[in-house]
């Protein structure tokens, strides 16, 4: 077998067992980051926000990595007593984030694409000329 052949398997196997790990790795933290990104996005905006699942697809949008949260849910404003029965302001089956790889090993978070999925938003314009889903 020739040395290029040998470096290629070699290198092959390399990325193989890297992208298994960051799988493995991001299965077992699934709820934390899940969790995580809830947190953030919620401290971030006056509303508040609930995910049902978050998924990793290193291969599929190569060579982005993608996020899939799926069960989103947004709610104009932060739960309390007074509004126990609100309902969601945006409501997606799906919401896919493309983020550049290369940008996160340098601890930059670039998007460059999102897919939204069977969802629905009920914008309502106020009477001072705000927008909901501004608030």
């Amino acid at each position: 077998m020739s040395l290029i052949k040998k470096t290629g398997i070699w290198l092959l196997s390399f990325l193989a067992i890297i992208i298994g790990l960051a799988y493995v790795l991001f299965f077992l933290n699934r709820d934390f980051i899940r969790d995580e990104i809830v947190h953030q996005v919620n401290k971030s905006i006056k509303g508040e926000i609930a995910l049902d699942k978050v998924g990793l697809r290193l291969i599929a949008d190569f060579p982005r990595a993608t996020l899939r949260m799926q069960g989103v849910q947004l709610w104009e404003q932060k739960a309390d007593s007074a509004t126990s029965n609100r309902q969601p302001l945006v409501q997606l089956a799906e919401l896919n984030l493309s983020l550049n790889v290369a940008h996160l090993l340098d601890d930059k978070l670039t998007i460059e694409r999102i897919r939204l999925a069977n969802g629905r938003a009920d914008i309502i314009n106020y009477t001072d000329n705000s927008i909901n889903l501004l608030n």
